[in-house]
């Protein structure tokens, strides 16, 4: 993935500490599991769980704490990461030849690379959530285990099945999605052209509604690839 390639290269982050707090993350999760079926439990049996609250809010105040923790993290280290992005940006650009930036540099680079550093900044977010979740998963998955090794088994048949077909629907999901972002940058293309030639265009209507027709059939294509994709 092109975003994980980009995080190894360009953010800056405590990996050895942050993938133990989120293993704490994803132990307290599961353990306020098993506080709360222990509670269950001893309720059934006319027993008193009130001894369990006060570890339920250790766990959950934990658990709070250590996503707090990474999540602020990844946040700093992302948006630092993305400041020197641009800095190199800005000063590349102003490097660059008369005629290079005449023929090559538009409106629509520049707002994709914004684009693309907000898609960057959210996607670090889902990526870090998603490891949680995965160890969450894990950990519940061996306390699933050691109560009912049968409900275990039928999970992991069940995980067999679904991954291969989540992965499959994510491909296509993704292609549509870039499909889109793709459409996008060219409407932002599109629309500067129209800006910069618009005395041309007004003074041709047929070419300038030629030219409005192309940016709403692109405008269309985004949203139907969009739409797909999510």
């Amino acid at each position: 993935m092109h975003i994980l390639r980009f995080l190894q290269k360009e953010i800056a982050l405590p990996k050895t500490t942050l993938f133990v707090i989120l293993t704490l993350s994803g132990m307290a999760n599961s353990a306020l599991l098993v506080v709360i079926n222990t509670a269950a439990d001893q309720i059934v049996r006319d027993g008193e769980p009130g001894q369990l609250f006060v570890l339920f809010v250790l766990l959950l105040s934990l658990f709070l704490y250590t996503q707090y923790y990474v999540l602020q993290q990844v946040v700093q280290a992302v948006e630092g990461g993305l400041r020197r992005v641009r800095q190199r940006l800005s000063e590349k650009i102003q490097q660059v030849s008369v005629p290079f930036a005449e023929n090559h540099l538009r409106l629509g680079y520049v707002t994709t690379l914004t684009q693309d550093a907000a898609t960057i900044a959210q996607g670090s977010l889902r990526l870090t959530t998603a490891l949680q979740s995965l160890l969450v998963i894990v950990f519940s998955s061996v306390y699933l285990f050691v109560i009912s090794p049968l409900s275990f088994m039928l999970l992991i048949s069940f995980l067999a099945v679904l991954i291969p077909v989540f992965s499959l629907n994510s491909h296509r999901a993704t292609q549509q999605l870039q499909q889109s972002h793709r459409t996008q940058a060219a409407i932002t293309g599109k629309l500067a052209d129209l800006l910069a030639g618009f005395k041309e265009l007004r003074l041709n209507p047929g070419a300038r509604e030629d030219f409005v027709q192309d940016i709403r059939n692109l405008i269309q294509d985004s949203a139907r690839f969009k739409a797909q994709g999510n």
